[in-house]
């Protein structure tokens, strides 16, 4: 055999059994690692000048979610709200899709570009609380 056959029939062997020893190697995910969040655009604008924010969040099986916020900024226009309760959003490992109310109590948000601050908060037995947060310009739309 010459030294190419050897190097092919060794790569043939070794690079199989390296890629399962590494992936039966690898370190599990953290929970920051297997969760995330992101606020979709548009936002649509509601009666009284609040905005209804589209918030997409994932968290693994084994997490549980109980908390999910917002923060909407326009101009002097800033608000906020929070969901708090257990399982928020399912910790199954699959997007999910809620979507939030901010209000501004002494201005109305308008259309057009908006920065919205999204985040998610879960509870890792191992790891304890972990959150996880997103920046996004978005649009508001009537």
């Amino acid at each position: 055999m010459d030294a190419r056959s050897a190097r092919k029939t060794c790569l043939s062997f070794v690079l199989p059994v390296a890629l399962v020893s590494g992936a039966a190697l690898a370190a599990p995910a953290s929970a920051a690692e297997s969760s995330g969040v992101r606020a979709r655009t548009p936002a649509h604008l509601v009666d009284g000048g609040g905005v209804d924010v589209r918030v997409r969040a994932r968290c693994a099986a084994g997490l549980t979610a109980f908390e999910l916020g917002a923060t909407v900024r326009q101009g002097a226009a800033t608000a906020s709200t929070t969901e708090v309760a257990r399982d928020v959003v399912a910790c199954d490992g699959r997007h999910h899709t809620r979507v939030l109310r901010v209000v501004a109590p002494d201005a109305t948000f308008s259309p057009g570009a908006a920065r919205v601050d999204v985040y998610l908060a879960t509870f890792d037995p191992q790891e304890g609380d972990v959150v996880v947060t997103r920046t996004s310009r978005i649009r508001l739309t009537p």
